[in-house]
């Protein structure tokens, strides 16, 4: 007796297909996240350095300036909402939030958040609630360092 084996092989393209589909989707995805990532780590590392320049004058002149300037707090944060404003950050990064910007008294700590929409992310929390909204939180963290010594 002779089997047929009619259609084995349209089985075997539609499953290899949805396979390949897959890997684009996870590949655009991942590779959205990555460049968001990145582009936020070069904001997050402008409105370090950016801060890192934010001169405590009172301790300065005081006399409690020591190898590097001083810094304070209100100045950092008000220096980071400077250069996000300057550079027009939110029209690139429409829900970005500054999680933190702080300093230890030499150096600044920035950390932004981004809620990032990716595009095949809205697929995959229709079947799971791994995404809620379709969106994946992207988060970085800049150091900086007053550069005057």
């Amino acid at each position: 007796m002779r089997r047929r084996e009619d259609g084995q092989i349209t089985l075997l393209i539609i499953f290899y297909t949805l396979i390949a589909a897959a890997m684009v989707i996870v590949a655009v995805d991942a590779s959205a996240f990555f460049l968001t990532q990145r582009g936020l780590s070069s904001v997050a590392d402008g409105a370090a350095v950016s801060a890192a320049q934010a001169l405590d004058a009172d301790a300065l002149y005081a006399g409690r300036a020591g190898d590097e300037l001083p810094l304070e707090a209100a100045g950092v944060r008000a220096a980071v909402a400077t250069y996000l404003e300057d550079h027009a950050v939110a029209t690139t990064y429409p829900s970005l939030q500054v999680a933190e910007a702080g300093t230890d008294g030499e150096t600044v700590t920035v950390t932004l958040t981004e809620d990032k929409k990716l595009p095949f992310v809205a697929l995959v929390s229709a079947i799971t609630s791994a995404f809620p909204g379709g969106t994946a939180r992207v988060e970085v963290t800049a150091h900086a360092r007053s550069p005057f010594r």
